[in-house]
């Protein structure tokens, strides 16, 4: 693979750098899509990057919305993951239509068409979300055959509604894009659920407790006040999506508008607590862990078979809180030394 390059977008967020460090370990040339030097500062300055600064390389597209935006960045490029898409954290500005959702379809469409003029390439992957296939019905089944059927515009009442409007409406995009115009590459569309786990670029333990992370999701309710609206009790760990991520690019059952959803299963936000009194009692009784907030969940019913017949078993919920929590803790006593 060391012939192999990868051009990875959003390679300095939660998800994106977790599928650079895997792509690194696995032995392949990485280009990250940058917008500005502190990105690539960012990443130069982990500790784990130190072992692969001559694998990697960086390319500025300060507008990746722009037509032609990807034009140079690609070539010679032999597989595309393209994660960068706003997130739904509270930096994100209102209108929404403009900060959160328009940038994520024009983003996915320059890409993907400029991808098309480069022959080196040889799939791209488009990391989308679990959102994508599910709607309000909680009783309904869902799978990558159930595509919302949802149409989702402008006005949002909510940033988050706008991050769901936003994965709906880039995949819309993407896909009748490729079905007018097939490319010569197979493109495939992973639905992770909430991420949790360790975070490869987390240097304080606000980077992973704060809206701006899914991972806020289980932190918030064990250490402050909770979450003030029910959540989808959906989640898979960071080690499976990067590792799916990477796998994907040579899965041949893998095809053009291939959806696979990744979830590890139906969980209880508030079963978290449980496990935390468990395994780390004397951080409870400290204080660093109170588990007094609340987290109500929303119980959806989807069914991730496609992704475990290829790739094999999920970790299980224990073991995310576990990973979550643990760096939650390093990155508290860390703070301390300061």
């Amino acid at each position: 693979m060391a012939d192999e390059l990868i051009l990875i977008t959003g390679g300095t967020g939660y998800v994106g750098s977790a599928c650079l460090l895997h792509a690194l370990r696995a032995g392949y040339r990485i280009r990250v899509s940058i917008r500005a030097d502190a990105q690539a500062q960012k990443l130069k300055s982990a500790p784990w990057a130190l072992d692969y600064l001559s694998s990697i390389d960086f390319v500025t597209v300060e507008d990746m919305t722009k037509e032609g935006a990807f034009d140079s960045a690609l070539q010679g490029v032999n597989y595309v993951l393209h994660l960068a898409s706003p997130t739904p954290g509270p930096s994100a500005a209102e209108p929404f239509e403009d900060t959160v959702v328009r940038p994520a379809i024009d983003g996915t469409l320059s890409i993907l068409k400029s991808a098309y003029q480069v022959p080196s390439i040889r799939k791209m992957v488009i990391t989308s979300s679990v959102s994508l296939i599910v709607d309000q019905d909680l009783e309904k089944a869902y799978d990558e055959t159930t595509i919302t059927t949802l149409n989702p515009e402008p006005p949002y009442p909510s940033v988050h509604e706008a991050y769901h409007a936003s994965k709906v409406r880039a995949f819309q995009a993407a896909s009748s894009f490729l079905t007018s115009s097939p490319p010569h590459f197979p493109t495939v569309f992973l639905l992770p659920s909430f991420v949790l786990g360790p975070h490869p670029l987390a240097t304080t333990p606000t980077h992973i407790s704060s809206p701006a992370c899914s991972t806020f999701v289980l932190l918030a309710p064990l250490i402050g006040p909770g979450i003030p609206f029910p959540i989808a009790g959906n989640t898979v760990h960071i080690d499976d999506v990067a590792r799916i991520h990477i796998a994907v690019l040579k899965e041949e059952k893998a095809r053009t508008n291939e959806l696979i959803i990744l979830d590890s299963g139906g969980v209880e936000w508030d079963g978290a607590k449980e496990i935390v009194r468990r395994r780390f009692t004397g951080e409870v009784e400290q204080g660093l862990l109170p588990c007094e907030g609340a987290a109500e969940t929303k119980k959806y019913k989807v069914n991730s078979g496609k992704g475990r017949e290829l790739f094999g078993n999920w970790k299980g919920w224990e073991e995310q809180v576990e990973d979550t929590v643990n760096q939650y803790l390093e990155l508290v006593e860390q703070e301390k030394k300061k």
